[in-house]
């Protein structure tokens, strides 16, 4: 789970980020005037980097949620279809 937490938080952060370096760049191009529609992009963020910086690892948990739900799933029925079968797998 730590390693999910940690991946998940790094990644997001760093979309955030080269997003609006992305954005930085976008507007940098233009050498005077930007479009004030580029640069209310870069600068109404909606506060999505305070809520990637303390909230990012909680993607990683949404995403792991439903594949440790078919993991668990599928552990119950090899065990079950070992149990029919007679074989007690111990660890």
């Amino acid at each position: 789970m730590m390693i999910v937490t940690v991946c998940s938080w790094f990644s997001i952060n760093g979309v955030v980020f080269f997003h609006f370096e992305h954005l930085a760049d976008r507007v940098g191009q233009y050498h005077g005037q930007p479009p004030q529609e580029l640069l209310d992009q870069l600068t109404d963020d909606g506060a999505i980097r305070v809520f990637s910086l303390f909230f990012g690892y909680i993607y990683g948990y949404i995403y792991l949620t439903p594949w440790l739900g078919i993991y668990g799933i599928a552990n119950c029925i090899r065990a079950d279809l070992q149990k029919r079968r007679g074989k007690y797998y111990f660890k």
